[in-house]
Parts: structure tokens; sequence; C-alpha cells
């Protein structure tokens, strides 16, 4: 930056602070939650701005706002978060329970969050929301679980949970021997241990939801709703709702507006069947058919086997299929065996096996996605000692624009070391859901390595 323009910036920074001088920035002096949602916001657009490590601290605010909906916590109960993050979920927690009536200052908040400095904004975020009975804990909540009350861990009314389910580096062994006996239904990612949640008759409601909810990730979102103590309705049986279409994009964001999340807590509560989009299912139904999901066929009455197809390993997020033809259950089986890792087919995904079951058009033939393309493996350590001046990451792609028309500058400073030339196609593979493909016409230079 020239002197010039470094004097326009501590210009522009020093009229900032002058003018939030002039304002008392309180609790008392601004409506209620006006920092702390002032505070959430730039939490937000930090989460946007960081790429993909986002999604360890933040999850969709629309997506929480619907499971406390869901869930309706109380005035008086206990609310827990092991996975607490920069503390959305309690802060939604608490929102709901204010709505709900009563007096929300009894509300208990608990969470843990592995990372110091993310525990250090729940915090705050928690502070500049008002509320005054809290504990955020620092430490890993399956290694060092925090909150122990009479030598046990203690229970919790409601837990809600955004958990890292890509995790790879944790210890199964001291699980599997776990002193405060949390591996009562095993060790993951066993069938077992699911299929333990079903015959318990834990598991009260499989809820499937459509992709790009999460940052950086355009898979289908499932949440999972468990229960200790059913309602008698429920006991018994299992909500599997539909929710796939119930998503809104605005500006390259997916969210659930306001009538989405209706329709969902509606069909929740009803608990009961509705064509195409909710169903019931007993847990003899679903233990009997091996974890997968019996469902009724959109077209009549008569119980239809639901098949997904494209089994894959999977976390807490399913992958992309369409439902069996015919069939209102494709999506149902496909969360729900995600959720369980139960699959009714043993060929992995990249075996060979066809991808969805979307109609083709009259000539076109379904192929591999590797049978049409050769990945370019060119790499340049140090791209301007190789005369490349330009670098494209994800946010220079743009979703139906087969051009690049964006791009950094390597003197900027990039890490980025993968090279492509003119007429080479740029696909964006984290962003399969936006259409993010392109190609550099004119030009050659570095690009990120999730391109």
């Amino acid at each position: 930056m020239d002197r010039q323009g470094a004097d326009a910036r501590r210009h522009a920074e020093e009229n900032l602070i002058e003018h939030f001088s002039a304002r008392t920035l309180s609790l008392a002096a601004v409506p209620k939650d006006e920092l702390g949602n002032a505070y959430e916001y730039l939490v937000k657009q930090f989460a946007d701005d960081s790429g993909h490590t986002a999604q360890e601290f933040y999850t969709n605010r629309t997506l929480v706002h619907l499971m406390t909906r869901m869930l309706r916590p109380r005035p008086g109960e206990r609310i827990y978060d092991p996975t607490a993050g920069t503390g959305g979920m309690l802060i939604s927690a608490l929102a709901e329970a204010r709505r709900g009536g009563g007096d929300a200052r009894t509300l208990g908040l608990w969470g843990q969050e592995i990372i110091g400095t993310t525990a250090s904004i729940a915090r705050m975020n928690l502070v500049l929301h008002g509320v005054e009975d809290f504990r955020i804990a620092v430490g890993n909540t399956l290694a060092d679980p925090a909150f122990v009350e009479r030598d046990r861990l203690m229970t919790f009314d409601v837990v809600l949970a955004n958990p890292p389910y890509s995790i790879k580096t944790w210890n199964r062994d001291a699980w599997r021997g776990d002193p405060w006996g949390r591996n009562l239904l095993g060790t993951p990612p066993q069938a077992a241990m699911r299929r333990a949640l079903v015959e318990r008759d834990l598991v009260d409601c499989v809820l499937g939801l459509g992709p790009n909810l999460f940052c950086n990730s355009p898979m289908e979102a499932c949440v999972v709703v468990c229960r200790t103590r059913k309602p008698a309705k429920r006991r018994g049986r299992v909500l599997f709702i539909d929710a796939v279409n119930e998503v809104a994009r605005e500006r390259a964001q997916s969210f659930l507006a306001e009538a989405h999340q209706r329709r969902i807590v509606k069909a929740y509560r009803a608990f009961a069947d509705e064509p195409g989009f909710a169903s019931v299912a007993t847990t003899a139904d679903v233990l009997a058919d091996d974890g997968n999901r019996r469902s009724r066929a959109t077209s009549g009455g008569r119980p239809t086997r639901a098949t997904a197809h494209r089994p894959a390993t999977c976390g807490a997020r399913g992958p992309s299929s369409r439902p069996a033809a015919g069939s209102s259950g494709g999506r149902w089986t496909r969360w729900w065996r995600c959720s369980t890792g139960w699959w009714r087919s043993g060929r992995p995904m990249g075996s060979g096996r066809p991808m969805g079951s979307g109609r083709l058009k009259p000539g076109w033939t379904r192929v591999a996605f590797g049978e049409v393309v050769r990945l370019s493996k060119e790499r340049a350590p140090d791209p301007e000692a190789a005369g490349l001046t330009r670098y494209v990451g994800l946010e220079h792609i743009d979703p139906g624009d087969l051009t690049i028309r964006r791009w950094g500058s390597v003197s900027d400073g990039t890490t980025f070391t993968n090279v492509f030339r003119p007429g080479q196609v740029l696909f964006g593979k984290r962003r399969a859901y936006l259409r993010k493909v392109a190609v550099p016409a004119d030009f050659s230079g570095v690009c990120s390595g999730d391109i």
C-alpha cells in the first residue's frame, strides 16, 4: 500500500473511532440483545470470510434456531452444548425460552469448547446477550468432561451439539474404557452402537435438510433428535422428515426461511405421516429392515422398500442422491443409513456404480467424473519465480459463469502452488452444488487446493 493509501486508511479508522466514541455502548444503553446481535453478526462475517475452517466454531444460525424450536427449552431447565463453539446454540436456546414465556433468568447454560480463544468468544457472546448464569469450560469433552457433581457427570434437560463430524484423531481405545461409563452403547463408528439407539427407543426424529447449510460444505445436512423419556404417543416409533427442499438461497448463502422452519416444526409436533414430507415408522420395522427405513409409496398406501442409490461412508451429513422411483423414502433411508452406518450395498463410493437416479436426456450416458477428466498435477513451489502472477480461489469462481473474471495477486501473498494453464477447467470440488466451474481462457496462474 502506498503512502497516500495508508494515510487515507488511517483517516477512515480515526473517523470510525470518533463516531463510536460519541455514543455510550453498554448493555443498559441499547435495546435488549442489540450488542449481542451485532457481535453475532461479526462472528458470522468472520465465518463467511474464513472458509471451511469456520464450521469448527460457527453453525448456520437458521439451522440452530430450528433445532431449539423443535426442542423447546423452558425456564428452569439446564441446557448443555458439548461442542459450544462461539455459544450460538446456547444463545438460541435462551431466546426460545424467552419466547415461551416465564422467567428466562432461571435457565442454566453450560458449554465446553476445546479451543480456548473460541471459548472466550462464547463467554463474551453470552455476556453481550445479557446472560448471567452460564459456564463455558475449555477442554476436550470426550477426554476430559468438565462438569461433575457428586462424583458423577452432570445431567441436563436439553443437549444441543454440532460435533466435529470429520474428526479422525480421537482416542478410541480410551473411549472403550471410559471411566464415566459413557460407552454403554459401544464405540463409534460401529453400526451396532447406532442400532442400540433404536433398540433402546432413544431415536425420536431423523430430519433430512438441504445442501450448503454448513460453511463451505455442499453436503445435505442430517439432524437426529433423541429422547430419553418419550411421550406415550412417540414410544416405539421414529419420525422421518424429508425437508431437502425447505431451503432458501440468497447472495451465495443458504438458509432456512421462517416458512421452512415453521413447516418442519409443525411436522415434528404432529408426529404423523404427511405424504412426500413426513413418515412415521415403528422401531420394530426399522430393526427388522436391518436398520433401513420402510416407507409408503407416494402413489399408494402399500409399504415400499426405500433404497438409496449412492452408498457411502459419511459423518453427520449425508451424501447426495435421489430417492428411488415411486418411493417417498429414498432420502429418509439415505440419511438414516448415513447416521447409523448400516449399508444395504457393500459397494463403496467410487466402485463404478452410477450415482443418482435422475432421468437422462435421450442419447446421453451417465459416466464417472474420473472417466472424462485428467487431473493436472503441475506444481510451482515459488509461483513468482515461475512467472505466475495471479491466483484463483473458490471466491473467484462465480456460480453460473464459465469464465474467470476475478483473481488475486501472488505478490500479495498466497500459499497456493497448483498450476493452471489457459484452456484447462477449474472445478471447485467443495462447491459442487453451486456449479463452481470455469475456464481461464487466456492466462496461467496458481489455484487453491480445493480446486
